[in-house]
Parts: C-alpha cells; structure tokens; sequence
C-alpha cells in the first residue's frame, strides 16, 4: 500500500472530522497575526543541547496501526479520546504541502511566547531563523527585548565540526571555537512510519518512560521543520503512550483557543495543541496547576508561520 493510499484507507475509517469541542468555540480562534515563537535550550534527541524553536503548521501521513497500546504496562493507556484526536490530526495534516529546502537555505518560523523583560514576563513575537543543514548561524529575533535591551541573537551553526563561542556583549568571537556536531533545521531524516519513530523517540528518551517519550515528541516538534511523514509519525507515536489525554479549551500565548493532547509528570503537563475544528497543530506549551510556577518558566509557544527563506533575517513573501 503506498502513502496515498494509506491515507485515503485512513480517512475512510474515521470519516469526516467531528469537533472534539463544543461548536460555540470554533470561531473564537484568532487571526493570524504577524505573531511569533520563542526559543529555549532543551536535550535533543540525539543527547546534544539544541535551541528548541517552534514550528508551524507542518504535514504529514503514513501507514498506521489504529491501535492503542501500552508500554511497559506504566499506567493507564491513552485515552480514546486522544488517539481519535490524534488519528485526525495525523489525517488532516498528511493533506497539506510540504516545504522545499536547499541545505543554505533557513527554516523561517515566526510565533508568540512569553519573554523576560524588565517589568515582568510579557508574551510578543519572535521569529527565527534556522540553518536548513545546520552549518549556518541560525538568528532568533523577539519582539520583546531582553532584560539587557537586545532584540536579536546569534545562535552559532556547527562547520567543519567547530562552532563559534560567544564573547563580551553577546557577540560570536570566530576565534574561539567548540567541538559540534550540526543540529538542522531542517528534520529530514527523521523515521517515517509509526513503530520506526517510536523506536526512534525511545533510543532519544534512553529508554520506555512514557513521559520522556513525550517530551521527546514536544522536542521535536518545536525544535524545526519536521516533514509530512515524520510529522504523521510523532502524533501516531503519541497515541501509542500511556498516560495521554485531551485537555478541551486550551488557550495559547496568541490567545487561540485550542484542544490539548496532554501527558503529565512531576505536577507538569505537556500539551500539544490543536484547533478545535481543522485539527491544525497550534504548537506546544506547558501547565502547571502550582501557583509557584510562573508563566514565563512554562513558556507557551503559539506557532503562526514556517516558510523557508534565502537569507536569515529575511521575511518570506
């Protein structure tokens, strides 16, 4: 069976998309403004540190088993609630286009997130701008400036095995280097089918733990370009996790309502959000309900926008 006709067998099984929330709030997703998207440092699949960035609406579909299942029995298993979520999810998104890149282009992402300034945590737009390959300087522009005035920062690509360290003010210093290993943008060589990126994410998290699986998928998804397959894969992986469910009218830092996929560990939960009708990803957040956590430590990120651009610092078309 190739991928068309997966998808077409997928589809005819679930029919057509039913709102997994109440009508009254499909229209209260907000227009998609020039909004943006933050970055934070996280462990990345491969165990190197990268600079997560989230992605916009990225597609994806593939031959999948519409099963549940456990994982070394911990817990209950996912919800059926959020395997149909996510079985929609995965069907919606296989029937967009996907993005062309050349290895010098940059994945363009623009979102919003929360950002430290001065007078507190403040959410705004932020674009970035990600090496496709990973050899180029990657660049992360905020709305918002940070405490010690900067809008802009420079993220080091990896050429040659060497990166660039940083210096005073902020500032790349060429003459200083570090060991790397090029982290792309743009994700191309990620597993395509279900069970290859299940292995895939449990060889990342070092183990089964359903939770570090989970977080693994928030990763991925937020740290580049993720293609249509792979994309298919990750929400098909998620609904093989114990622990999974949906969360009804999440709000995200652009102010658009959405339904969650949730896992949570340690009094957090991760969210991957969707729109309430279309199924589209929204992006990936954080909550807590312990008031000593504050929004700025969770950082919601509400993608917006993803294109592919020549130039960092250029605006696609």
């Amino acid at each position: 069976m190739d991928l068309q006709q997966a998808l077409d067998d997928l589809g005819a099984r679930l029919g057509p998309p039913q709102p997994v929330v109440p009508a009254s709030l499909h229209g209260r997703v907000l227009d998609r403004a020039r909004t943006s998207r933050r970055r934070l440092w996280l462990r990345g699949p491969s165990g190197r540190i990268v600079l997560v960035a989230g992605v916009a609406a990225v597609m994806v579909a593939a031959t999948f088993v519409l099963q549940t299942s456990r994982i070394g029995e911990r817990g209950p298993a996912a919800s059926a609630e959020a395997t149909e979520l996510l079985r929609h999810a995965a069907a919606v998104a296989g029937q967009e286009p996907g993005l062309a890149a050349r290895p010098d282009q940059f994945v363009f992402v623009e979102s919003k997130s929360w950002s430290p300034t001065t007078s507190g945590p403040v959410a705004g737009l932020v674009r970035s701008w990600l090496s496709v390959d990973g050899t180029r300087d990657n660049l992360i522009w905020k709305e918002q400036a940070d405490p010690d005035g900067r809008h802009e920062m420079t993220i080091p690509g990896c050429r040659n095995g060497k990166a660039a360290q940083w210096g005073p003010g902020g500032t790349l210093d060429p003459t200083r280097t570090r060991p790397c290993t090029p982290d792309p943008g743009y994700r191309d060589q990620l597993p395509t089918s279900p069970g290859a990126m299940l292995a895939y994410l449990r060889r990342a998290a070092g183990g089964d733990d359903p939770g570090q699986v989970f977080s693994q998928i928030i990763t991925l998804l937020s740290s580049g370009y993720v293609p249509p397959k792979s994309r298919a894969a990750l929400f098909m992986a998620a609904s093989e996790l114990p622990g999974v469910s949906v969360a009804q009218d999440r709000v995200d830092a652009a102010g658009r309502h959405g339904v969650a996929v949730t896992r949570t560990q340690d009094s957090l939960r991760q969210e991957l959000l969707f729109d309430p009708g279309s199924y589209r990803f929204l992006g990936t957040q954080l909550n807590s309900d312990d008031d000593r956590i504050s929004m700025l430590m969770l950082r919601p990120t509400a993608l917006l926008r993803t294109a592919i651009v020549d130039q960092a610092g250029r605006l696609p078309d």
